[in-house]
Parts: structure tokens; C-alpha cells; sequence
């Protein structure tokens, strides 16, 4: 019987040792960064309004534009708004969050990003070169410039209809940014 435990502890030691090192992987890394987090027990939607987007940016001088398309989904929480830009596919591309005249950006994973991090961000979207040289607070007016589009008036003034789509240029960074957006829906 002695003989039969001495061989089976080798085969259990390998079995929990395997457990143990297939759980490390599966735990989740969290790196000390705030999380987006989009609904909060005091807050309820106000206003939600889906639909799709493109933008452009193109720099003075130059024929070569830069830019990208697909979906979003824009929310108001009283005074917090948020604009969650999804890729062609649905693939998350990034959260911006508004509150109070102050923008938190997230990527992909819900993290927020730094300042660096989110001239990346702004970098993927418009090119190197739109953003080249822009000083974190120019980055946050651009940011917010860019939630504007998506918010505001949806009427047309002289019809007092639903608009069901909005194009906007901006100057951002030293590109001119033309946004169209096309909303699906408005609660």
C-alpha cells in the first residue's frame, strides 16, 4: 500500500502545480489605472443616441488624409457624457468621458489613459503629424471639440425635424478634421 501513495504523490504534485500555474494566467492583471466604469448607482441616462461616423484629417499643403469610420453609442448622465467609438466591426476603439468641461479618455480595455497615451489616441485617428507639437491642454480642447458633433441640438432649426445626420469641420492640431455623423436613433 506504502508503495502504491509513493507513486501517486509525484502525479498529484503535478496536477496541483499545473492547477496552480493555469490559474496564475487566468487571473487578470490589474495595473493601478482607473477603469471606465459606465453606469453608477446615482445616475441614470438622460439621453442616449447611436449611429455611425467618419472622420478625416487632412494637413494644410497636403493631399494625403488620414482617418477612420464606424459606430458609436453617445450618453448623458446629467452633467457626465459619454462617447463610446466602436471600430467597423464592433471591436471597442476607445471611451471619452465629459464632466464638467473635463475630458477622461479610455482605450480599448476600459483604462484611462495618460497624456501621452492619449496624443496616441488622437495620433491613430488623425495621423502623426495632425497632432505633432500639440500641449496636453490643446490635446483636451481637442478631445472635447471632438464630443461636440455628437451632441447638442438635434433638430433642424428651420424644420424643427429630427436631423438624422450632422457634418462638422474642426481645426485641430495643425489638421482640419471633418467629422459626419449619421445618428440611428435618439431616446
Amino acid at each position: 500500500m506504502s508503495t502504491l501513495v509513493n507513486r501517486c504523490q509525484p502525479a498529484w504534485l503535478g496536477a496541483i502545480v499545473l492547477v496552480l500555474v493555469l490559474s496564475g494566467c487566468a487571473t487578470p492583471h490589474h495595473d493601478g489605472r482607473e477603469r471606465f466604469v459606465l453606469d453608477r448607482p446615482h445616475e441614470t441616462v438622460q439621453q442616449s443616441l447611436t449611429g455611425r461616423f467618419v472622420i478625416r484629417a487632412r494637413l494644410a499643403g497636403v493631399d494625403d488624409e488620414k482617418g477612420g469610420q464606424g459606430t458609436f453609442e453617445w450618453l448623458q448622465y446629467g452633467s457626465r457624457e459619454v462617447l463610446m467609438l466602436l471600430g467597423p466591426l464592433g471591436q471597442s476603439a476607445g471611451t471619452l468621458e465629459l464632466s464638467h468641461d473635463a475630458i477622461k479618455t479610455f482605450d480599448d480595455q476600459g483604462r484611462r489613459l495618460d497624456d501621452g497615451e492619449q496624443l496616441r489616441f488622437l495620433r491613430s485617428w488623425l495621423g502623426d503629424q495632425a497632432v505633432e507639437g500639440m500641449t496636453p491642454e490643446q490635446m483636451h480642447r481637442g478631445l472635447i471639440d471632438m464630443m461636440g458633433p455628437f451632441r447638442g441640438e438635434r433638430r433642424d432649426v428651420a424644420s424643427a425635424q429630427p436631423l438624422r445626420q450632422r457634418e462638422s469641420v474642426l481645426a485641430l492640431g495643425s489638421a482640419t478634421v471633418s467629422l459626419r455623423i449619421v445618428f440611428d436613433r435618439g431616446d
